[in-house]
């Protein structure tokens, strides 16, 4: 693979920033899709056709790389400088292993207080075991699930997008995304987490009602409730609650708010 050009750098097609997330990559996608639908395309002339077509090929060629972890890694190899020069993982230390066991000394603890209703110091537990090691995705799950519960949303978003950065096939950390952005009315980013989440399981049930719900969004029932947090912190054991937003506009107004700005084809 030769090094990308100024006018291949994939990361600007698409919109976005070196550090984004498979979720950003997504929601970029999705709204790409958008802007060069086809359907729009109809009656320009010849030579804007082919200008809006020689673009969407770039940014289905971005996404296709962007979109896999190893075909993303080897691309970064070929837009870091000094390519090819990258060491080899070191092998992990007698450190590193029990900081590994720490973290999910603290991950158990914090468990038991969250199903003893000690929400508090279950999500200081959580904390501390980010601290003795960041990488372990059913941690940081669980503590976007915490903070969510706790309302404090925009921690809950970065813990969740987190977790799935380091397990890209964490159901349900897609479908917890995916319900807050509904809650806040971006039903862009809460279709592209569900779509995700039908990409690693195209049978997950919570994506399929879900995306089905946002697809028929305006014949909603006045009187009915889009769902719940789900709060899976060990296998067996769930909490529900609200996300503290009794205060703001209701669900119903950020959905209409969100359709005069977005529709899915």
């Amino acid at each position: 693979m030769k090094k990308p050009g100024p006018d291949q750098d994939y990361y600007k097609i698409l919109g976005i920033n070196r550090d984004a997330t498979i979720l950003d990559i997504e929601a970029a996608w999705q709204k790409k899709q958008r802007e060069y639908d086809p359907g729009k395309l109809h009656g320009l002339g010849d030579k804007l056709r082919e200008c809006a077509e020689a673009e969407m090929e770039r940014i289905h060629a971005a996404y296709e790389t962007l979109k896999h972890p190893e075909k993303r890694k080897e691309y970064n190899r070929m837009l870091a400088d000094g390519a090819g020069k990258l060491t080899e993982p070191t092998q992990v230390t007698q450190r590193e292993k029990t900081m590994s066991r720490k973290a999910a000394t603290a991950n158990d603890r914090a468990i038991e207080h969250w199903q003893q209703s000690r929400f508090e110091e279950a999500i200081a537990q959580w904390e501390e075991a980010v601290q003795h090691n960041p990488n372990i995705a059913e941690i940081h799950h669980n503590l976007g699930n915490a903070y969510a519960h706790q309302g404090n949303i925009e921690s809950a978003v970065e813990s969740l997008k987190r977790a799935i950065s380091i397990d890209p096939s964490l159901l349900e950390a897609y479908n917890k995304l995916g319900c807050i952005y509904y809650r806040q009315g971006n039903l862009d980013l809460a279709y592209a987490s569900w779509n995700l989440a039908l990409k690693v399981d195209p049978n997950f049930k919570e994506a399929l009602h879900n995306i089905k719900l946002i697809q028929n969004v305006t014949q909603f029932d006045v009187d009915s409730e889009i769902p719940t947090y789900q709060h899976i912190t060990k296998e067996g054991a769930e909490q529900s609650g609200s996300a503290g937003d009794d205060d703001k506009p209701t669900w119903k107004d950020r959905i209409r708010q969100g359709l005069a700005k977005f529709r899915i084809k």
